[in-house]
């Protein structure tokens, strides 16, 4: 059988371990395709162009946006292995990057699955990942607070939670719905915040003050895996709805200037979550149309989506590593379609490692 790869220019190789795959054989040290789907330093994005754009014009619009102005939500939707939590986190570094974004934004990037069936809480998933002490320190601290509490709806609880004298610990605990003790709780007003919507609306309310005040500047919220909702023997329907409502809550707020910024996805296989969103939640359904499909891999692009990952390990070395083709199209050939004909890019990922696996132990 021809090996999978084939090698342009001969290099000395040390013989891999006894027993164990003899990479060197290969012209390899390690298998280059990576154990956890597409997740890893290769982006490979040649087949889907539009999904690029809009994905670039959504992170420049939120990017751009001074406090008070209003940002739409982002969604990513596509088949399982597609490459959407990939994305996620290509976003995650490309707003990270301190030499190209401007200073004062905040990356989250969590999956729903995070929070668990039984305690699902976007209040919990967004706010647990802040630094609600170090944030209510710094308003506390500035000296134009009681100006910028005029720009929060007359109703919000900060107004007088946020004074001279209460503790910036006791009101990150107030926040996140923690015990308080009775001097606390008087200190923050006197009562406690009632539900998730009105914790979730306070923080955010937290984050408008500190914009305000020029102690940050953006909130992006990545949430991923928004299709678990549908799995009902976890999730009951209760749970679901107070989730989604707190995510309508979420969205606008950003659409009246928070200073917050959201983009999700989800898996399109299975129980169609935008279909179900539409029929009984229309009104969030029809915030969330700003969004891309991310595609399967199409049989032409099997090739240099593999040697991508080739070259991103083994691109400095005096040799060039190729995929067979013949290889190649026959681990393709194994996979299951998508409708259309691709193929997930994770699942060829899968059989690529295991085939390289096969062959080192061979070698």
């Amino acid at each position: 059988m021809n090996p999978i790869f084939r090698i342009e220019a001969d290099e000395s190789a040390t013989d891999g371990s006894a027993g164990g795959p003899n990479w060197s054989k290969l012209g390899l040290t390690r298998n280059p395709f990576p154990e956890s789907g597409v997740l890893g330093s290769v982006l490979y994005t040649a087949h889907m162009p539009d999904v690029v754009h809009k994905v670039r014009l959504w992170l420049n619009d939120i990017a751009k946006k001074r406090v008070g102005e209003p940002r739409n939500p982002f969604a990513l939707e596509g088949t399982i292995g597609a490459g959407k939590t990939h994305l996620l986190a290509d976003m995650e570094r490309a707003l990270s990057d301190k030499e190209t974004v401007p200073p004062g934004i905040i990356v989250i990037r969590e999956n729903l699955v995070n929070a668990g069936g039984g305690r699902l809480l976007l209040s919990t998933l967004f706010g647990t990942n802040l630094r609600l002490g170090e944030l209510a320190a710094s308003v506390l601290a500035a000296p134009h607070l009681k100006k910028s509490l005029e720009h929060l709806p007359s109703a919000s609880p900060l107004r007088v939670a946020l004074h001279e004298g209460v503790e910036p610990q006791t009101v990150a605990l107030w926040l996140r719905g923690a015990p308080l003790t009775r001097a606390q709780l008087q200190s923050v007003g006197g009562r406690t915040l009632e539900g998730e919507g009105e914790r979730l609306r306070a923080v955010i309310h937290l984050l408008r003050i500190a914009a305000l005040l020029g102690y940050l500047r953006l909130v992006v919220f990545l949430l991923d895996q928004l299709e678990d909702l549908e799995r009902k023997t976890e999730i009951t329907p209760l749970r679901r709805a107070r989730f989604l409502t707190d995510l309508r809550i979420f969205i606008d707020e950003g659409l009246e200037g928070a200073p917050i910024a959201l983009c999700t996805a989800w898996n399109t296989e299975g129980t169609s979550f935008m279909k179900s969103l539409q029929a009984q939640y229309p009104a969030l359904a029809s915030r969330l149309d700003n969004r891309a499909l991310v595609p399967g891999l199409p049989k032409t692009q099997l090739i240099p989506f593999a040697q991508a990952y080739l070259d991103e390990a083994y691109g400095t070395k005096r040799h060039r590593l190729v995929l067979d083709t013949r290889i190649a199209s026959s681990i393709a050939g194994s996979l299951q379609p998508l409708p259309g004909g691709d193929v997930a890019p994770r699942e060829l990922l899968e059989q690529l490692r295991k085939w390289a696996e096969r062959e080192a132990l061979k070698a």
